[in-house]
C-alpha cells in the first residue's frame, strides 16, 4: 500500500514539474515575443499619445487630415504641434505624418532606419498651417523655395531630436509643377529635392529609441551615422478659406551613396504609392 502511494506521489510530482516547466517556458516565450515587438507597440502608443497632446491645436485649426489606404508597413498616422518648431517662420500649425514601421513584428527597429528598405528615411505627411501662407498665391500658384522652408525647419528639428549636433536641410531644386487630385480637387504638385542628413545613428536619444535602430554592424561598413542624403519627393499646397488654413502635403524617398560608391535612390519605387496616398487623403472637421 505504501509503495503504491509512493509511486502515485512520484508520478504527480513528475507531472507537476513537467507542466510547471512548460508554463515557465511559455511565459518566457511570450516575454521574448513582446520584447522583440516592443517597437511596434511603442509606435502605436505614441500615435495615441501625440494625438491627445494635439487636441488644442487641432481645435484651433478646425481641420485635420485622415490618412486612408496607408500601404502595409507604414505606422498609423501620428501628429505633432509645430508652433515651437516654426517660430522662426512666424507660423503655427500641426504636422500629421507617417513613416515605415518595423518590417516584421519581431523587428525592434523601424524600416525608416533600415538602409536595406525602400522606406529608409521616407516620409508621408500633411501640414495644417493657421492662416493664408504667402507662398500660396490667390490663383493657387505655389512658390516652391518658400514652401520648402516649412519642411526644412521640420527636418532639422527631427534630426536634432535624433542626436544630430549639426542638422542640415537645404532646398536644392524643384521640377516644373504638375497636378494631382486631392480631396476632390486638382491641386498643384511639384517634385522637390532637399540636401540633408540621415537620422541613422548609434545615439541613445529618446526619439532614436522610439523609432529603433538596426545593430551598428548591419550598416557601419557602408554608411556613417548622420550620413548625407538627398530627399526627393512631392510637395502640394493650397489655401482653405472656409477654415482659414493652408494645407501642405509632402512625401519623399531618400537617395544616398555608400562608402564604396554604390548609389541608391528609393523615390522611384515609392512614387506610385505616394500619388495613391495623396489621392486618398480626406479632411475632416476637428473637435
Amino acid at each position: 500500500m505504501l509503495d503504491g502511494n509512493a509511486t502515485i506521489m512520484r508520478r504527480c510530482y513528475k507531472a507537476i514539474l513537467k507542466w510547471g516547466a512548460a508554463v515557465f517556458l511559455l511565459i518566457l516565450l511570450l516575454g521574448w515575443i513582446l520584447w522583440l515587438g516592443r517597437t511596434s507597440l511603442i509606435l502605436r502608443l505614441a500615435a495615441w499619445q501625440t494625438g491627445r497632446k494635439a487636441v488644442a491645436t487641432e481645435t484651433r485649426n478646425g481641420l485635420k487630415p485622415e490618412f486612408e489606404m496607408l500601404p502595409a508597413g507604414w505606422i498609423p498616422q501620428m501628429c505633432q504641434p509645430m508652433d515651437g518648431i516654426w517660430t522662426g517662420l512666424g507660423l503655427k500649425g500641426m504636422n500629421y505624418f507617417s513613416f515605415g514601421g518595423p518590417a516584421h513584428w519581431f523587428d525592434d527597429y523601424s524600416a525608416r532606419s533600415d538602409p536595406s528598405s525602400p522606406l529608409y528615411q521616407a516620409w508621408f505627411g500633411v501640414y495644417v498651417i493657421a492662416g493664408h501662407a504667402n507662398w500660396v498665391s490667390a490663383d493657387g500658384t505655389i512658390t516652391g523655395s518658400e514652401l520648402a522652408r516649412v519642411a526644412e525647419f521640420d527636418q532639422n528639428a527631427w534630426l536634432g531630436a535624433m542626436g544630430d549636433t549639426k542638422p542640415q536641410t537645404e532646398f536644392v531644386a524643384s521640377e516644373k509643377p504638375e497636378s494631382v487630385k486631392i480631396a476632390g480637387k486638382v491641386r498643384p504638385l511639384i517634385v522637390a529635392t532637399f540636401r540633408s542628413h540621415s537620422d541613422l545613428n548609434t545615439n541613445k536619444s529618446k526619439l532614436a529609441e522610439l523609432v529603433g535602430m538596426p545593430r551598428q554592424e548591419q550598416w557601419n561598413r557602408d554608411l556613417d551615422s548622420y550620413h548625407n542624403v538627398l530627399l526627393t519627393g512631392f510637395l502640394s499646397a493650397w489655401y482653405e478659406p472656409a477654415k482659414d488654413v493652408t494645407i501642405v502635403v509632402y512625401a519623399n524617398g531618400a537617395g544616398y551613396k555608400t562608402r564604396n560608391g554604390r548609389e541608391v535612390d528609393c523615390f522611384p519605387a515609392l512614387r506610385k504609392d505616394f500619388i495613391s496616398l495623396m489621392s486618398a487623403l480626406e479632411f475632416k472637421r476637428s473637435r
